[in-house]
């Protein structure tokens, strides 16, 4: 007659809530033809886990390096670009001449293309500089900016419902004397949420917007804006252009390029800001290496990973095996029980 009896769950993690206890659990390890597990096992178990950890950080650590090497390229060939551009455009200024010759306006394009190319450069899918010229790893910008009149300050008392088309959309913002600025920011928001675009306000309680670089990019940068006679005349809608708080080097690949001081000055801060942007890339980079070191320093310090875990699968393969263990149950004849037990 065959028994079925419950192995105590200190003998074999296979086994748990047994009722019945076995006092020798080193005598059923030698029917396996194995010992138990020594007990730093945990911390063998332990030192997969860090190794693991390590790794991937280390993996991570090169997605990034990788992002920044190829952002720092085209910040480098941005800027290069820009300089050409400023030099072609400068002596035309200097003499009042707002047109180019044929040969310079080729190589002005020729620029911009370059330029344009750089800006879509990507990695995983993913563009590693936004219209502003800042860096754009592990996450898309956003680009801020204003639309004019638009802030917490004018006919602060007045109740008025400001209607904006930005790109087709339509956003209906309700001015309201009795509320707060915290509120109507709450509000603003739920009614520009289906835009993908978001408000804040800055210290001199204007209304700053926020939208995606992806969709900057698209954007007619041109918005129509009706009131109700208070903080915009109400009736015909009025065009307005949106601007980025900073520099936006969209507005220098548009064909032909406008030969004014707006144009130069826009050259100006873009040529500042890509040398701010690629100093800020090669701190990033030092950083990035010096993790990258401290992981792989982990990773050849510590014990092989995965053999930790290859052992404690093979040892429960050879429980299972010796007990024929079914369910988290071991089926074994009584005679064998009690042998062991003697």
């Amino acid at each position: 007659m065959v028994t079925t009896t419950r192995i105590d769950s200190s003998v074999s993690s296979l086994g748990q809530n047994s009722p019945t206890s076995i006092k020798s659990p080193s005598l059923l390890a030698d029917v396996a033809g194995t010992r138990l597990q020594p007990a730093n096992q945990k911390n063998k178990v332990s030192g997969l886990s860090k190794n693991i950890g390590a790794s991937l950080a280390l993996s991570d650590s090169h997605v990034e390096l990788a992002s920044i090497d190829l952002a720092r390229q085209g910040i480098k060939e941005i800027a290069g670009s820009l300089i050409k551009i400023k030099k072609m455009i400068e002596p035309n200024l200097a003499q009042g001449i707002s047109e180019l010759q044929p040969e310079q306006a080729a190589k002005i394009r020729l620029e911009q293309r370059k330029i344009s190319a750089s800006m879509d450069a990507q990695f995983s899918g993913k563009r590693v500089l936004d219209s502003t010229l800042n860096a754009q790893i592990n996450t898309e910008n956003k680009i801020k900016f204003k639309i004019e009149g638009l802030d917490l300050n004018r006919s602060r008392w007045d109740n008025e419902l400001v209607t904006l088309n930005i790109d087709g959309k339509i956003s209906l913002l309700m001015f309201e004397a009795a509320k707060t600025d915290d509120e109507l920011l709450n509000q603003f928001n739920k009614a520009l949420g289906f835009t993908d675009i978001s408000v804040k306000s800055n210290q001199k309680n204007e209304l700053i917007l926020s939208m995606s670089d992806a969709q900057w990019r698209q954007s007619s940068k041109i918005t129509t804006v009706t009131g109700q006679g208070h903080r915009f005349p109400s009736g015909q809608s009025i065009p307005t252009n949106i601007t980025a708080i900073d520099k936006d080097i969209t507005t220098l690949t548009r064909s032909p390029l406008p030969i004014n001081d707006h144009t130069l000055s826009t050259l100006i801060g873009l040529i500042d800001s890509a040398k701010g942007s690629y100093q800020m890339l090669n701190q990033l980079r030092k950083s990035e290496l010096t993790s990258g070191a401290s992981y792989l320093q982990q990773l050849t310090t510590e014990e092989t990973p995965f053999e930790p875990k290859v052992n404690t699968i093979m040892t429960e393969q050879k429980w299972a095996a010796a007990f024929n263990l079914n369910q988290n149950h071991a089926t074994i004849s009584r005679k064998t029980v009690v042998d062991l037990l003697k």
